[in-house]
């Protein structure tokens, strides 16, 4: 399978990438820098240089099975740029490409604008995506994120309290290598289907790998 990442240097797509090469996948990532470590010089991995709001140029002659949306923000000045904007570039992009798979990266829970933000993009997918995969992770954690982890000991700490806040629930932390690796996994399970990926699927995939 030849995947289109978009955002592929991020927290999330870094990791993407680590799973796509593992299934031996070929991998192109789009972002306006390179990345950094031993992943991104692999030769399944290749780097197109650019931005979301300059890609209608990209090359015709490239195909693509599926592209992968992790472009996206929670600063509120730039919601509408980059959790919208770039989800409607992102649409195009992939109808000029003619590419059949649109895998979104959303989320299950955050403030009021930003989710409303996430949202908005959803419709965008599910009206003009022919397939797609919406993916609704929490709160992802990793070690190439230090913050993160902290932030992940103190929400699984206040989950083992027998009565805590319903929105701990709604941001239930995962490690971002193992929801990679679920988001790669159904791949081709979701090609051409229309599928979503909740945080409790997310949740009971990876658990019932770690049994």
């Amino acid at each position: 399978m030849k995947l289109l990442i978009l955002g592929g240097n991020g927290f999330l797509g870094q990791e993407l990438i680590q799973s796509a090469i593992k299934k031996d996948y070929d991998v192109t990532y789009l972002s306006r820098h390179s990345g950094n470590g031993p992943i991104f010089s692999h030769p399944k991995v290749t780097y197109l240089k650019g931005d979301i709001f300059h890609a209608l140029s990209c090359d015709k002659e490239q195909t693509y099975d599926c592209v992968i949306d992790c472009v996206g923000t929670i600063h509120p000045k730039y919601l509408q740029s980059l959790n919208v904007d770039a989800t409607k570039e992102a649409i195009i992009l992939s109808q000029k490409l003619s590419i059949k798979h649109f895998v979104y990266i959303s989320a299950n829970s955050g403030f009021s604008s930003y989710l409303r933000s996430k949202e908005k993009a959803e419709r965008m997918v599910k009206e003009k995506a022919s397939s797609y995969l919406i993916v609704k992770p929490g709160l992802l954690f990793g070690p190439k994120r230090p913050m993160s982890l902290l932030l992940m000991f103190f929400f699984k700490m206040i989950l083992l309290l027998p009565i805590h806040p319903s929105v701990i629930d709604e941001i239930y932390p995962l490690d971002v290598r193992k929801v990679a690796e679920v988001i790669i996994a159904h791949l081709e399970e979701s090609y051409g289907e229309k599928t979503i990926l909740s945080l409790n699927d997310l949740k009971g995939t990876i658990l019932a790998i770690q049994k």
